[in-house]
């Protein structure tokens, strides 16, 4: 590995469990047998009911279903259902984890405000999995929650407002889109966020549900659970009574579920708020119209996660929890010996504050790119004054980007214009700056509650002429600016336009060791549909893009092996042609579980091209070593047998940063015969040309981290929000009748641009 200062060995503990002897040895109950035969788990599975009966103990059934094919699902399945059966009774938690879960601490008080208290409380949960030799192990999950002592609902607050409740009423009906406040439906468990409140008309009438008919809005309340009969037949007399249309007037809330772009409406009292930390930026961006309860609650719920967040720092502590909770059934799993390797760290120029050796700049000047910097128009009185202290971080003489020789044409846009007529915007940009590379950052306004303006479809409008775009937000409120992240905004940069390559022309290195390329692809699946990401390649000859002609948006558990091995050939040819090789030695890293079947795409390729497959499921164990360093940029690793190992990389982001999940590497095809520790090599030097900085997946080999963000982007332009869609059918119906739908025009949009534009590999990051 380059740029290594050190390397040792060390002793390290990963999260892991193998069951006890007095656990295996145990035998089950006929309450265990039963909650066994009658799951639905276990429907059309003949050797596991056959298994369940022909075994004493535990450690027989676990023994005979590790021969089955599916035996880690198998094994998670029987162990968390016979172990609610051992656990104290209160302590099991049937909807957390895989299959359930167990608390490891007592609830308890958190933080209070006003008369807002948070609980919290630590729970985890296992998963069958596999140790080097083969044998069984359980990896374990610590995690913990908050919650209101006191649940109240969003109409609790509407009547607490100390103006009064038609005052509150009021109120709330002017809270719009930009509320994105965290709730939880308490009749379906559903987690929500509530976007905005309207007011309904009770009497309106439509079919509302096929099955119904044509019903009244106020009907169909009630026919499905969230009207009282009574407060309905009411309310029907007293309109027919008093002629009071104000009855037939209700509010209610609009919702998004989590993870999905579903619209949903509900009535006030049947959304509790959520303890969450979305909770506090919701609150700080309507706080002149959110009452004292709701503010309490923000500052409740930030005083209790700073305590969460240092009962979870203590990965020893979680650990013993575990341990104490499910001891008897449950041995720790030996340490481990990793290799810890710590990075030189990179000497800087004191007034430049640039590294002093070039090879290792990480931001260089761009070539042959014009960068313009778009920066709204506001006829706001301190507009000026937002706008100076903005553009002193980018165009400013001492400003970083000025230091390393990149500049930034400033453009003033309107917003209106940027929203409604994104093409003319770009047809000026083009014409007053030229058909040369243009790279263009979009600075927005965000003021207190009000939202961003849709950006998809400007972005869209850029992506179509082969410009690569980033957009940043301006968030300041008087005199009171918020940080802005500009570590993640140069490391964006450096990424996306062309000539600004991290590490300074020295990006692409020979760091593969037997491998001629590193690829990645992947699927972000939502709704019944799969949207699939390029392939994404790190070569030593520059980035390598694969994408298939058309778009399949149908369901997939996986990609197909015709498809797969088509993107492998492609890649392979690419790379051949770059470095004038007869032959392409590929390394295919796999997001997650490699289920695809492998034989049958070895047999679709060529023989120039020699595959070698590894699955990595990412940050898959927590893991603790008093021997980790602290705020330094380091790795650890081990090899667990000739097949699998695990690796992480330190990134040191802040201050008090370390290792505390590593992820798992799995070889499924080597064709190439590397050894594990060569394999492992490889991942970590990839991880470190990640440079992105979110948490969690910074430390992923890149080919696999941009073609998981490439994917959710891709499902992002296809269904989020109506804004791009709107957009495109208002304005681009040839196109999309030309492509065949206004799905396969957006794919075909975005391959064009990942194909042709320099740098458009990085344009989802």
């Amino acid at each position: 590995m380059r740029n290594v200062e050190n390397i040792r060995h060390i002793n390290g503990n990963l999260f892991q469990l193998v069951p006890s002897a007095r656990f295996l040895e145990s035998g089950i109950s006929e309450r265990e047998r039963t909650e066994l035969r009658e799951h639905p788990f276990l429907d059309g599975r003949v050797e596991v009911l056959e298994a369940l009966e022909n075994s004493k103990t535990v450690g027989d059934l676990l023994g005979t279903v590790s021969r089955l094919e599916d035996a880690r699902r198998l094994s998670t399945f029987l162990v968390n259902t016979i172990l609610p059966c051992r656990v104290p009774e209160g302590t099991w938690i049937a909807d957390v984890g895989p299959r359930g879960g167990f608390r490891i601490s007592e609830e308890e008080e958190a933080a209070t405000s006003g008369d807002v208290t948070v609980l919290m409380g630590q729970y985890a949960h296992i998963s069958a999995d596999e140790r080097g030799d083969g044998s069984l192990v359980f990896n374990v999950v610590v995690k913990s929650y908050m919650r209101f002592e006191k649940p109240f609902t969003l109409d609790d607050v509407r009547l607490e407002l100390p103006d009064g409740k038609d005052k509150g009423h009021k109120q709330m009906m002017e809270w719009r889109r930009s509320l994105f406040l965290p709730v939880h439906d308490h009749r379906t468990g559903l987690n929500l966020v509530a976007k905005a409140v309207y007011e309904a008309n009770l009497s309106e009438k439509k079919t509302w549900r096929k099955q119904l008919g044509e019903t009244t809005f106020g009907e169909f309340l009630v026919s499905i659970g969230r009207l009282e009969k009574g407060n309905w037949e009411k309310r029907l007399g007293l309109l027919d009574k008093k002629g009071d249309h104000s009855l037939m007037k209700m509010a209610m809330v609009r919702c998004e579920a989590y993870g999905s772009a579903k619209r949903y409406s509900y009535r006030m009292n049947d959304l509790r708020v959520t303890a969450s930390t979305a909770l506090i930026g919701a609150v700080r961006d309507n706080a002149e119209m959110m009452p004292e309860i709701m503010k309490h609650a923000a500052t409740a719920v930030a005083a209790a996660k700073e305590v969460i967040d240092g009962r979870m720092a203590n990965k020893g502590g979680n650990f013993g929890l575990v341990l104490k909770t499910i001891g008897e059934l449950f041995d720790q799993a030996p340490q481990i010996e990793m290799r810890l390797s710590t990075f030189a760290p990179v000497k800087h120029d004191k007034r430049t504050k640039g590294p002093l050796d070039p090879s290792l700049r990480r931001y260089s000047a761009p070539r042959d790119t014009r960068l313009l910097l778009l920066y709204p128009k506001s006829d706001h009185e301190n507009w000026s004054v937002w706008k100076e202290r903005f553009l002193r971080n980018w165009t400013s003489p001492g400003g970083y980007f000025a230091k390393h020789g990149i500049h930034f044409d400033v453009v003033e846009f309107d917003v209106d214009e940027a929203v409604r007529n994104p093409r003319a915007l770009v047809d000026r940009l083009v014409r007053e700056y030229g058909n040369g590379r243009l790279g263009v950052v979009v600075a927005w306004h965000r003021r207190g509650k009000a939202p961003l303006p849709p950006n998809a479809p400007l972005e869209f409008e850029l992506m179509a002429r082969g410009i690569n775009v980033q957009h940043v937000v301006d968030e300041r409120s008087g005199s009171q600016p918020d940080a802005l992240k500009m570590p993640a905004i140069r490391a964006a940069i450096s990424a996306k336009f062309s000539g600004c390559d991290p590490e300074g022309g020295q990006f692409f290195e020979d760091i593969l060791g037997p491998f001629d390329a590193a690829m990645s692809l992947d699927v972000s699946r939502n709704g019944g549909k799969s949207y699939p990401s390029p392939a994404i390649a790190y070569t030593r000859y520059g980035m390598v893009t694969s994408m298939q002609p058309t778009l399949d948006l149908n369901f997939q558990e996986k990609r197909s092996a015709v498809e797969i091995a088509a993107m492998i050939r492609d890649v392979a040819h690419q790379v051949m042609a770059k470095g004038q090789l007869a032959s392409a030695n590929i390394l295919l890293i796999r997001d997650g579980f490699a289920n695809e079947d492998w034989k049958a795409i070895l047999d679709l390729l060529p023989p120039e091209v020699v595959l070698t497959v590894v699955s990595v499921r990412k940050n898959l164990l927590a893991t603790f070593s008093d021997e980790f360093e602290v705020d330094r940029t380091f790795s650890v690793d081990a090899v667990l047998s000739g097949r699998r190992g695990i690796f992480g990389v330190n990134a040191a982001l802040k201050k008090g940063s370390t290792i505390n999940t590593v992820h798992s590497a799995d070889v499924i095809v080597d064709k190439v015969g590397t050894d594990m520790q060569g394999i492992l090599d490889v991942l970590i030097m990839l991880a470190r040309k990640n440079v992105t900085l979110e948490s969690g997946i910074c430390s992923l080999p890149m080919p696999q981290h941009y073609a998981d963000r490439t994917a959710g982007a891709i499902k992002d332009f296809m269904e989020g929000g109506n804004s791009l869609r709107t957009y495109l059918r208002e304005n681009r119906v040839d196109e999309i009748n030309a492509a065949g739908g206004i799905e396969a025009y957006i794919y075909a949009t975005i391959r064009r641009f990942v194909a042709e534009t320099e740098h458009g590999w990085s344009w989802a990051v």
